[in-house]
């Protein structure tokens, strides 16, 4: 299989993870929330390309390797880049703490496209945190689990509320913050009678636990038993995860990324839901080839 090659005009996607059947990699076309995503099936072709792509790294690190043993005639020019008072991780933990790129940029003594360059896997993350609430089933006190998981719960509930939405204004209405390791607060805004109201729930993913934090987020999550789904309320979301994902699943900032870019910010203990992502992502191909030939059997 020869070489690719991007020409100028192609869209640089940022990966976000796998879709639930293990059949396709999620791209998102975009650092801001609600940006367009992209699937590309896990086939043979890819995991051959993927093997392409490692053995000319390790042909061209070698390469670099070699030169750097070599005596230098002239110094190598330095590169500018800005003197960050927050390293990647720094940046990254508040942004997935929901702070902005320009809140970030200003602490951190750098332009937002400094910031941006970070930004990415975090909204990846973030939107797939509410995935994964919108997944489980609320339990109201007092009355018990709903019958349908929150993401339907809240679409019909609104619905009935006289809250018509598209599907992208649905998914607009939604955003998740990180408090602490794997707790999270995820909330829904949305308009209803000229009146701007927001559900807030805490998320426990090690726990696979929802709590409302306000009344409307109780009254919106949940659907009694026999309850049939309002007209015109919209398809049901799709390709939503069924369980949360363990502690591990989550990006960060490479490590040789942050060492090329020459932050010369502190250090972090950051968050513990992050790891490595390149070891995430051999993880995935891993999994798939061991797979191969097998989905759908017995």
């Amino acid at each position: 299989m020869g070489g690719c090659y991007l020409p100028a005009t192609v869209q640089e996607l940022h990966l976000v993870g796998y879709t639930t059947d293990l059949e396709r990699l999620i791209f998102s076309g975009g650092s801001e929330p609600g940006a367009e995503e992209f699937v590309v099936p896990l086939d043979a072709r890819l995991f051959d390309l993927v093997e392409e792509v490692r053995r000319a790294k390790g042909d061209q690190q070698r390469s670099q390797r070699a030169a750097a043993r070599e005596p230098r005639t002239r110094p190598e020019p330095r590169t500018n880049r800005p003197e960050s008072a927050l390293s990647p991780r720094d940046i990254q933990a508040r942004l997935r703490a929901g702070r902005t790129e320009a809140e970030v940029a200003k602490e951190a003594g750098v332009d937002a496209e400094w910031v941006r360059r970070w930004a990415a896997p975090i909204w990846g993350e973030r939107t797939q945190v509410v995935a994964w609430a919108r997944a489980l089933t609320f339990t109201k006190d007092g009355v018990g689990p709903s019958a349908q998981p929150m993401g339907i719960a809240v679409r019909w509930n609104v619905a009935d509320r006289g809250v018509r939405l598209t599907d992208d204004e649905f998914e607009s209405c939604w955003t998740a913050v990180q408090v602490q390791g794997q707790v999270w607060n995820v909330s829904f805004s949305f308009v209803s009678r000229q009146r701007r109201s927001t559900a807030r729930w805490h998320l426990n993913l090690h726990h696979r636990e929802l709590k409302a934090l306000n009344r409307v987020a109780s009254d919106l999550a949940h659907v009694e038993a026999g309850r049939r789904r309002p007209g015109q309320v919209g398809p049901a979301p799709q390709d939503v995860p069924r369980e949360p994902p363990p502690p591990d699943l989550f990006s960060a900032v490479d490590a040789g990324e942050a060492a090329a870019a020459g932050n010369t910010g502190p250090s972090s203990s950051a968050s513990d839901t992050m790891a490595d992502t390149d070891d995430w992502n051999q993880k995935i191909i891993d999994e798939f080839r061991a797979n191969e030939g097998r989905v759908g059997g017995p």
